[in-house]
């Protein structure tokens, strides 16, 4: 709730607030009526409520003006009450009076932004517990965080114990020498960045659900590859030297037929030698559809230790920049309430349907399972995109990157 003494002040404060992700919902039919028969006749009963200056300058309206604020204070369908004003001159300490009364019996936090407050007045208000600010810029980036923080204390991401044995990592990535891992595709070339091949069977051997893909090293193996996972087919290359493929020109999507298998094949090869790379091969397997796709990451942070990451996905990832942390490991509940705090998902709330969200957040706690075993001290375990439809989930691209 919020209530001025002009109105100007509370359309600039609905804008801020708006900015912070806090609501301002209409003031209930009830509240108006009774705020209808004390209030100034040029004042508003919305949802900000405007008081006017004669609220408080005129004797007759003043007496009203205690009851009027504690009646918007009780407003039921707020969480805070947050009130702008500014001088009041010899009125000012009447006006505390009235507003300590206000913050001694309201049941939600109560907050202040007083413009060229009289001496004193701060202070003793802040000492009652009224949230009091001079600029009401601050006063409502102060509710904001209040109001985070109290979505925090709601909030099921915690981080909780792991309940399977360590993934054996070393299986699948085979450690380097002394001074950290040497990190190799299953055609053995040397680099940090660990090919999608190996990343694939990671995912896979963890219980994770991933797109069924064949290694093919030659344009016949590419082609037979394309035949067993079943047309139409995403073809692409494997390079440790190269992590953005499609931007290198070496991903070719909604392969239909044997000719194109092997056609991408050989314009793949043609793209490495332009690189001046080499390949370790091609990655085959079969197109997969879903309406929204993910981004889910985990790295090891050097102060909070493994962090696991969702947000929007594939093309939109580096458009928009919308990916939420927590620390690892958690729990499908505690996926769910991250994949909530998605800017693109809190703002549309109708982009993942219940038995998405529930399949995109059981995919996130495992892969935080996951990754909360990773060996390294310095990792990043990507899956971009994360398919998501209505039925299942699948991880249609993964990267890891050792130190």
């Amino acid at each position: 709730m919020i209530s001025s003494f002009g109105g100007g002040s509370g359309v600039i404060a609905t804008d801020q607030c708006a900015r912070e992700g806090l609501v301002v919902p209409p003031l209930d039919a009830r509240t108006r009526e009774r705020l209808a028969p004390i209030l100034t006749p040029l004042a508003s009963s919305m949802n900000p409520v405007d008081l006017t200056p004669g609220s408080m300058t005129d004797p007759k309206n003043r007496e009203h003006l205690p009851r009027a604020l504690e009646i918007i204070a009780d407003a039921p369908g707020a969480d805070q009450y947050l009130c702008f004003a500014s001088g009041f001159g010899a009125l000012a300490p009447a006006f505390a009076d009235m507003f300590e009364r206000v913050r001694a019996r309201a049941g939600k936090p109560v907050g202040i932004s007083w413009l060229s407050p009289p001496d004193g007045v701060i202070e003793r208000l802040a000492a009652s517990g009224v949230m009091v600010f001079t600029e009401h810029g601050r006063l409502i980036r102060a509710a904001g965080h209040l109001a985070r923080y109290a979505e925090d204390l709601r909030s099921r991401i915690r981080v909780v114990p792991l309940d399977r044995p360590p993934f054996p990592w070393r299986d699948y990535v085979p450690a380097g020498g002394e001074a950290g891992v040497e990190a190799r595709g299953e055609a053995g070339g040397a680099a940090g960045l660990v090919t999608e091949d190996v990343v694939a069977r990671v995912l896979a051997a963890a219980g994770l659900p991933v797109a069924p893909g064949r290694l093919a090293r030659t344009v016949d193996e590419a082609v037979r590859a394309a035949d067993a996972v079943g047309f139409k087919v995403a073809m692409k290359a494997l390079s440790p030297s190269i992590t953005h493929r499609a931007a290198a020109g070496l991903v070719e999507l909604d392969v239909a037929t044997r000719e194109a298998a092997a056609q991408a094949f050989e314009a793949f090869q043609a793209r490495a030698t332009e690189l001046g790379v080499t390949l370790d091969g091609v990655w085959v397997h079969p197109m997969v559809r879903g309406p929204v796709e993910l981004l889910v990451t985990a790295l090891r942070d050097p102060d909070f230790g493994v962090v696991v990451g969702c947000g929007m996905g594939g093309g939109m990832t580096e458009i928009i920049d919308d990916v939420v942390f927590t620390r690892a490991p958690i729990d499908a509940d505690g996926a769910c309430d991250l994949l909530r705090r998605v800017r693109t998902v809190r703002r549309l709330p109708t982009l993942l349907s219940e038995r998405q969200l529930r399949r995109a957040a059981d995919f996130i706690a495992d892969f935080s399972a996951l990754a909360a075993t990773a060996p390294w001290t310095s990792f990043t375990l990507e899956v971009n995109p994360l398919k998501v439809g209505e039925q299942d989930v699948a991880a249609v691209d993964g990267l890891l990157i050792v130190a």
